[in-house]
């Protein structure tokens, strides 16, 4: 008599709606895996993409600052540079660089000089809110606390308007205001903002160099 063959073990592929095929577990976990490489690496291209013009920016006004120097007589000659290079700029790059936007890049670099002191974990508009506190103290404060704990442009926003610092310097004690401060930014993580790319000014300013022909 001939031997029955053992069935032949077989994972159970479904299918959706649309007609595509849904792997098993194992296969989904592989999945996942590799979509999870994807994501990262894309998250971390926008992040970089935002920064490298955060570092523009800083140094768009800092040239600002120089060129103003060099006319230091002439009260309104800072304000003729500026109208200037709006126009121009604006002529070859689209949206973005209107007279208080480049004001914006003169302040931020007024405001952190030193380059290094920036952090590549913020964007740009995370800087646009630093720049309008005056506090030294409390702007490079408020710079570490939203880098360190992923603090998105809105919960940053908040707490610089809830004066979260001077009320972290004036309470005895520091638990309840911490504590207030967590679940008011806990549903606005920054990484949420990073999956949504990179910011409109920056993708602006990309499609236009590309229509120039100068980046593909």
């Amino acid at each position: 008599m001939k031997k029955e063959k053992a069935p032949v073990s077989r994972k159970t592929i479904k299918s959706n709606n649309k007609g595509s095929k849904i792997l098993s577990a194992p296969h989904n976990e592989f999945y996942q895996s590799v979509a999870e490489i994807l994501r990262t690496a894309r998250a971390n291209a926008y992040r970089t993409i935002n920064f490298t013009m955060v570092e523009a920016y800083w140094n768009v006004g800092r040239m600002i600052v120089e060129e103003e120097q060099k006319g230091k007589e002439r009260a309104e000659y800072g304000t003729f540079i500026i109208r200037n290079l709006s126009i121009r700029l604006s002529e070859e790059f689209g949206k973005g660089f209107a007279e208080q936007s480049l004001r914006n890049m003169r302040q931020f670099f007024l405001c952190f000089e030193i380059r290094s002191a920036l952090r590549s974990e913020l964007r740009w508009t995370h800087y646009k809110m630093l720049i309008r506190v005056e506090n030294e103290a409390a702007r490079a404060w408020y710079l570490t606390e939203a880098a360190d704990r992923n603090w998105s442009t809105r919960a940053l926003d908040r707490q610089i308007n809830s004066l979260y610092y001077d009320r972290m310097l004036m309470s005895r004690d520091k638990e309840p205001v911490i504590e207030e401060m967590r679940e008011k930014t806990a549903q606005a993580a920054f990484t949420g903002e990073v999956a949504g790319g990179v910011t409109g000014e920056v993708r602006q300013l990309l499609a236009a160099i590309k229509a120039k022909g100068v980046w593909v």
